[in-house]
């Protein structure tokens, strides 16, 4: 992974000096180019250096069961090591029972390769029409849920979507979010998305994909999610401002929790309406299952990274390429992939809790504002602040 990035970076200095050309004096710009060539030959040095590793390089790397129990234990998930993953197993059993039964309907007869077929057949014609829809789609949704009263939307915040600048595709399969920063008055992310063509447009970027992707990344998820925490008081920022592996690791079961929440909400709620909306909202909460099958059996070293790439292969139908990159980013970050579907089963189990304990009284929205203004805290602190605000 370190290779790869190495062998990047070269593509972001040639961005940058683009960037530069023509809007700064000569010297200025001569005297750049220069750094910028000096930074190249540095960066050849030191990808000589990385690839000598390769060869003392420990293929180990679990952290061991003992430390992820601690890890789940700090965090407040509640659940023991086994118990993360027999969710995990029991989860995809019953994703795919469910997917099945729902590609049934799509193609009565005709088995879920067919369902699918009829996913991908509604795709843009180009990256360029899926990178226009995606931007459509996110205003969509953002007017769905402020209209149906689901929750209370910052109308001057600003997510722009843009095309993944070429040194940072090869670590970006799909898309990823530039959030907004936790102190601008005028909150602005960016929601970068990965050019490709043929297949792989039709398997990423199909119409169902889009609406899933804009609900997930953008609203009422992850930027709107962050939007309105940022509007807390500063403590709650720290998460963000110290994020270090070793230290301090965002809020990922609450953030990812309220993502992957909001997908199925948002069909209930009747925003992805179709079977084909369904049928994506399982295929994506499958390969979330998967993650948490795969982030344990790396952590604890129970598992070999062929045996979890064959694993994740076979249940998500995905290709080599796309796998190996979903493990290996997951892989520096244990108790991260675990986060999404375990996530998710918090905001689930902390909302019927209050329907039951509060009847009549249960505000949805309230729910899902104060849910989404606590966002940056770990989900037995968010609980907490939930219930107090309810």
């Amino acid at each position: 992974m370190s290779v790869d990035s190495a062998k990047g970076f070269p593509e972001f200095l040639d961005v940058i000096e683009k960037h530069w050309k023509g809007k700064v004096p000569e010297g200025i710009s001569s005297e750049l180019a220069k750094n910028v060539s000096r930074a190249k030959e540095e960066l050849e040095d030191h990808l000589e250096w990385l690839k000598n590793l390769q060869g003392s390089a420990r293929p180990e790397f679990a952290m061991g069961r003992e430390r992820l129990e601690k890890l789940l234990r700090i965090r407040g998930f509640g659940l023991t090591v086994d118990q993360a993953l027999s969710f995990g197993e029991r989860s995809l059993r019953e994703l795919k029972a469910e997917r099945d039964r729902v590609a049934a309907r799509m193609a009565p007869g005709k088995g879920p390769e067919a369902a699918l077929e009829i996913m991908h057949a509604d795709c843009p014609a180009t990256f360029d029409e899926a990178l226009a829809k995606t931007s459509r789609e996110l205003e969509n949704a953002k007017r769905f849920i402020r209209e149906k009263g689901i929750a209370t939307v910052d109308y001057d915040a600003t997510l722009h979507v843009l095309e993944t600048p070429s040194f940072m595709a090869s670590m970006i399969s799909t898309a990823a979010l530039e959030m907004a920063a936790p102190f601008e008055e005028h909150q602005q992310g960016i929601l970068m998305l990965t050019r490709v063509s043929g297949e792989e447009l039709r398997n990423l970027y199909c119409r169902t994909s889009i609406l899933n992707m804009a609900v997930h990344e953008a609203y009422p998820g992850h930027f709107h999610q962050g939007v309105v925490s940022n509007k807390k008081p500063w403590m709650h920022q720290l998460s963000l401002m110290l994020i270090e592996p070793d230290t301090m690791v965002p809020s990922w079961e609450t953030q990812e929790g309220w993502g992957m929440y909001c997908e199925k909400m948002m069909i209930d709620r009747g925003f992805m309406s179709t079977l084909a909306d369904q049928y994506a909202m399982l295929d994506f909460a499958i390969w979330r299952a998967c993650r948490i099958i795969y982030d344990v059996g790396f952590a604890t070293g129970d598992s070999s990274l062929e045996d979890m790439i064959q694993m994740f292969m076979r249940e998500t139908n995905s290709s080599r390429d796309t796998t190996e990159a979903e493990l290996f980013g997951f892989s520096r970050t244990p108790g991260y992939a675990l986060s999404y579907l375990t996530g998710r089963q918090m905001v689930f189990d902390l909302k019927a809790d209050l329907v039951r304990e509060l009847g009549g009284a249960f505000n949805e929205k309230r729910f899902h504002d104060l849910m989404a203004e606590n966002g940056n805290l770990p989900f037995h602190l968010a609980q907490k602040a939930v219930r107090a605000g309810m």
